[in-house]
């Protein structure tokens, strides 16, 4: 079925209504205006023929006679009889004759039918200004024809009337006087009125009905839908995505309905992925977490780790920048005189860094306890990280074999940053020496060593580039003259307190800016 707009289904009922309401003023206006005017036209004409009918019979002489003489005589009284009858027989309101002056006003000489006055005696005689006369009366004074009126106001007392009004013409064509005849019509225009109250409410009966249809039709079309579809979505928010929501509208309310129906679909099956996400990630996580247990179980984290040995004390920290890492640290007993200390930076982060890791470690740990030289022990381990390396990684490390007992370590440096040494109660510096190439980048390397001097008080530092690359809100490197600096504000420079201040000193300067890189570092304090 063709889905029909809102907009045309709510113009249509309300061009209807415009449409009843014009035509129905129209037809009150129409009704009123023809009623009216034929009613004034059929009183009109009546009151006239009623003044002819009376100018004629009255006696032009007799009433000139009355006007000149101003005497009330028998003529006079059969006269005002005849007008008393025809108020009582006609239902007329008023009927009197007068006759101008000359200078401008009226003089009354017979009536009958005044409201507020039943003995019209009290009028003869008395003059009105022009401005209490109609323009009809002066046409039928001035033009010797009948005339007649529209409506016109009485006054209070009287109310609305109609006049019809005649000359009385003597023998030689002169008016010498006017019948006037004056209809109530308040009667009448009530019963207008009534007329016109009954159309008014045919039309508003006839308003009210269509608009009763219409509430029916609106209430089908766009109520009952709307209250439908604002469930639905309350439905909705309230978490409830089950349900669908019912609309047969066949309009815009159908097809917003429609699509919530859709969104709601879009979204349960997006809250079921995420959920499947969700799981696969605490999988993951829980598999991270374990992961970094295990990585962390494989390096020493022991303190202090050779509580039985008084030569030196040593202490290390590794700070993942994700769950897991690429740098490890390693310290280790080859001998009872000879002790290890290796810092190395795998290439890349997370999972397949620490699995690399995790080789290379085992693999130089092995070699070294072994008793190879330094740099025979980094060469081996080179050589067999080299074989099946598809992924190209490879790793920094910094070795070094101290002689515990004459104090000379020594070091291979395969492509790390250079250690920190300071000699007792002196500065940090650091150590140089000569960087052979870094593990597992090409098979068949010889690397060489060197030998330092370390005697008691002497402490070694060793780091990752996760130290020196740390970096701020303004994409500052941390860097190794700001490390060495804070080296030297040391005044207790024990291996566990060196770590601790250069840690805090890498987050003061990063100012919370997220762990870019692995933070490893190793203190060795010579006894």
């Amino acid at each position: 079925m063709t889905k029909k707009g809102l907009p045309l289904r709510l113009l249509v009922p309300g061009v209807i209504l415009l449409v009843i309401i014009l035509c129905s003023l129209f037809m009150t206006i129409y009704s009123y205006f023809a009623h009216h005017n034929a009613t004034v036209e059929s009183y009109g004409t009546q009151a006239m023929r009623m003044a002819q009918t009376l100018a004629s019979v009255i006696e032009p002489e007799g009433f000139a006679r009355i006007v000149e003489t101003r005497v009330q005589d028998d003529y006079w009284h059969q006269v005002q009889d005849a007008l008393d009858r025809i108020i009582n027989e006609t239902g007329v309101q008023f009927v009197y004759a007068l006759f101008p002056t000359y200078d401008g006003g009226y003089v009354t000489y017979f009536g009958a039918g005044l409201a507020a006055h039943h003995e019209w005696g009290v009028y003869f005689g008395m003059q009105d200004p022009v401005e209490y006369f109609s323009d009809e009366m002066f046409q039928a004074l001035r033009d010797g024809v009948a005339t007649k009126s529209g409506i016109y106001d009485g006054g209070d007392a009287i109310g609305l009337l109609i006049g019809g009004f005649a000359p009385i013409i003597d023998s030689a064509g002169n008016v010498v006087g006017l019948i006037a005849v004056e209809i109530d019509v308040n009667d009448v225009i009530a019963a207008i009125n009534a007329h016109i109250f009954t159309m008014a409410l045919f039309a508003i009966s006839l308003i009210m009905v269509f608009i009763v249809i219409s509430m029916l039709t609106i209430r089908k079309t766009l109520t009952k839908p709307l209250g439908i579809l604002t469930q639905g979505v309350a439905d909705i928010s309230a978490g409830d995505l089950t349900g669908t929501i019912q609309v047969a509208s066949h309009n815009e309310i159908q097809t917003l309905a429609d699509s919530f129906n859709a969104m709601t679909k879009s979204l349960r099956e997006h809250i079921e992925n995420m959920l499947a996400i969700r799981a696969e990630n605490e999988r993951i996580s829980t598999e991270l977490n374990i992961a970094t247990q295990i990585q962390s179980d494989m390096l020493p984290n022991v303190f202090p780790a050779f509580p039985e040995r008084s030569e030196f004390e040593i202490h290390a920290t590794m700070h993942p920048a994700k769950e897991v890492g690429g740098d490890f640290y390693d310290f280790f007993l080859v001998d009872d005189n000879h002790l290890c200390v290796v810092m190395a930076d795998v290439s890349g982060k997370g999972v397949p860094a620490a699995l690399f890791m995790v080789i290379a470690k085992t693999l130089i740990n092995n070699r070294a306890r072994y008793g190879e030289g330094a740099h025979v022990a980094f060469a081996n381990a080179n050589n067999q990280l080299c074989e099946g390396n598809e992924s190209a990684m490879f790793v920094t490390a910094w070795m070094g074999i101290l002689e515990i007992s004459t104090g000379i370590m020594t070091c291979v440096n395969a492509g790390h940053n250079p250690p920190v040494l300071r000699k007792a109660n002196g500065q940090f510096e650091y150590l140089k020496m000569k960087r052979g190439p870094m593990l597992a980048m090409m098979s068949g390397i010889n690397y060489k060593s060197f030998d330092v001097q370390l005697h008691p008080g002497d402490m070694l530092f060793l780091y990752t580039d996760g130290v020196t690359e740390a970096h701020n809100t303004a994409n500052k490197l941390y860097g190794e003259d700001r490390l060495l600096d804070a080296l030297n504000h040391l005044p207790d420079p024990t291996p566990k307190t060196v770590l601790k201040h250069v840690k805090e000193d890498i987050d003061k300067f990063a100012e919370n800016t997220p762990q870019f890189d692995d933070i490893t570092m190793l203190g060795l304090f010579i006894n």
